[in-house]
C-alpha cells in the first residue's frame, strides 16, 4: 500500500463513531423496568400469598424475589449503598439462620444476593472491591470454599449450585474486563474456561468486542462470520450489529449501511416482544437515527407499554424527542417526569425541564420498604 492510499484509508474512518462497549447478548434477569410502585404492589400481593402457603422461611421462593426486585429498585432509583446494605442484611440473616438451624437451604439463598453485590460494585466502577469479590467467590473443587459477605461457605455444602457461582462470577469477571478495556486477559480467559462458556454467545461477543477495540478487525469478523452461521433471528442480527460496527470503524461507511439496512428490515418481520430484543432494537434505531414515524420505532414503543416498562420507554422518547421535538414526545415525557423513580432517568427529564420534580416513595414502595424491614432488621 503506498503512502497515499494509506492516508486515504485514514481519513475515510469515522472517529466520532463509537461502538457499544457493552453486552447486547446478556439475558435479563427482568421481564421490564416497570413503575416502581405499580411494580411494589405487585411485589406484596405475591408476598403475601407465598406466607399464607407456608410460614417456613427457607421453602419460600417469593422472599428470594421480594430481595431482588426491592433492592434492585433501591439501586435503581439512586440510593446504590443502602441497596448495598440491604443485601448485606439479606446475606446475614440467612447465615443466622444456617447456623441455628443447620438448613444448608439458607446458604443457597446467600448465592444471589451475593451475585448481587458483585454487580452493584461494577455498577458503581468500585473496582478494587469488584475484583476481592470476585476472587472470593471463585473456586477449583468441591473441597474449596468461597466468601460471601466475610463468611466462607464450603463449596461442597452447595454442589448442586456450584455452576451458577462459577457462570455468573466468569459472566461478571468478563464485563468488568471490558469496562476497564482490559482485553488481553479476557481473550486469555478462553484457555482457563469450561468449553460450554467458551462455546456461549455471550463469550463469543465478548471476544468481538476485544478484536474490535484492538483493530483487529478480521479476527472479529471471523467469530462473527461463525456465529452468524449457527444462530437465528434476534441473536444472529446483534452479531450482524458488530459487523455494522466494525466496518463503521474501519471507514466502511456504505458496506456499514448495507448491514444496518438489512437489520432493520429483519427487526421488522421478526416479533421482539421482550427486554433484551427491544432494547437491542432500540439500539438500532438511534444507529439508524430513525424518527417517531419509522414503524420499527412505532412497534418499540407499543411494545414497550405492552410488557409495562418505564424506564427504557422513557430514554427512547427522550432521545426521540432530541431529534425530532414535538408536543405529542413533550406531553408524555411530561407524564414520565411526574411518576417515575429512576433516578438516571429523573435526571434527564429533569435536565429537559430545567426543574427537579420532587418525586415521593409510592405508598406500595413504602409498604414493600416495611415488609423487607420486618424480616430482614
Amino acid at each position: 500500500m503506498t503512502a497515499s492510499l494509506s492516508l486515504k484509508k485514514r481519513e475515510n474512518v469515522d472517529v466520532n463513531f463509537r461502538f457499544v462497549n457493552k453486552m447486547l447478548t446478556e439475558s435479563r434477569d427482568l421481564r421490564s423496568y416497570r413503575n416502581m410502585n405499580n411494580w411494589a404492589h405487585k411485589l406484596c400481593i405475591e408476598f403475601e400469598e407465598s406466607i399464607e402457603s407456608t410460614t417456613n422461611l427457607v421453602d419460600n421462593r417469593s422472599i428470594e424475589s421480594l430481595v431482588n426486585n426491592y433492592t434492585f429498585m433501591v439501586a435503581a432509583s439512586g440510593n446504590i449503598e443502602k441497596s448495598r446494605l440491604l443485601l448485606d442484611s439479606v446475606i446475614k440473616k440467612w447465615q443466622k439462620e444456617y447456623l441455628r438451624s443447620n438448613d444448608k437451604g439458607y446458604l443457597e439463598k446467600t448465592l444471589q444476593p451475593g451475585i448481587n453485590l458483585i454487580r452493584l460494585s461494577l455498577l458503581i466502577g468500585d473496582f478494587d472491591n469488584f475484583w476481592q469479590q470476585i476472587e472470593n467467590a471463585t473456586f477449583v473443587g468441591v473441597e474449596d470454599s468461597i466468601c460471601i459477605s466475610n463468611t466462607y461457605i464450603s463449596v461442597r455444602s452447595i454442589n448442586q449450585h456450584k455452576n451458577f457461582i462459577r457462570n455468573n462470577t466468569i459472566k461478571e469477571c468478563i464485563k468488568g474486563l471490558i469496562k476497564q478495556g482490559r482485553y488481553d486477559e479476557l481473550l486469555a480467559l478462553e484457555t482457563s474456561m469450561p468449553e460450554e462458556l467458551v462455546r456461549s454467545l455471550f463469550y463469543r461477543e465478548a471476544q468481538v468486542v476485544s478484536h474490535i477495540s484492538r483493530n483487529s478487525h478480521q479476527k472479529a469478523i471471523a467469530i462473527i462470520r461463525g456465529v452468524m452461521s449457527k444462530t437465528i433471528d434476534v441473536e444472529q442480527l446483534i452479531f450482524y450489529f458488530r459487523l455494522y460496527e466494525s466496518y463503521r470503524l474501519q471507514g466502511k461507511k456504505s458496506e456499514a449501511e448495507v448491514v444496518l439496512d438489512e437489520i432493520i428490515d429483519e427487526l421488522l418481520i421478526l416479533p421482539i416482544d421482550n427486554l433484551k430484543h427491544l432494547m437491542f432494537a432500540s439500539m438500532v434505531v438511534k444507529a439508524k437515527k430513525l424518527d417517531i414515524s419509522h414503524p420499527l420505532v412505532q412497534t418499540i414503543l407499543v411494545q414497550y407499554e405492552q410488557i409495562g416498562d418505564e424506564m427504557n420507554y422513557g430514554f427512547l422518547l427522550l432521545w426521540l424527542y432530541g431529534l425530532t421535538p414535538n408536543s405529542w414526545l413533550r406531553s408524555k415525557l411530561k407524564e414520565l417526569h411526574c411518576n417515575t423513580q429512576y433516578f438516571l432517568l429523573r435526571k434527564e427529564l429533569d435536565r429537559l425541564f430545567d426543574c427537579e420534580e420532587k418525586m415521593p416513595a409510592g405508598k406500595w414502595f413504602l409498604s414493600l420498604e416495611a415488609t423487607f424491614g420486618e424480616i430482614f432488621d
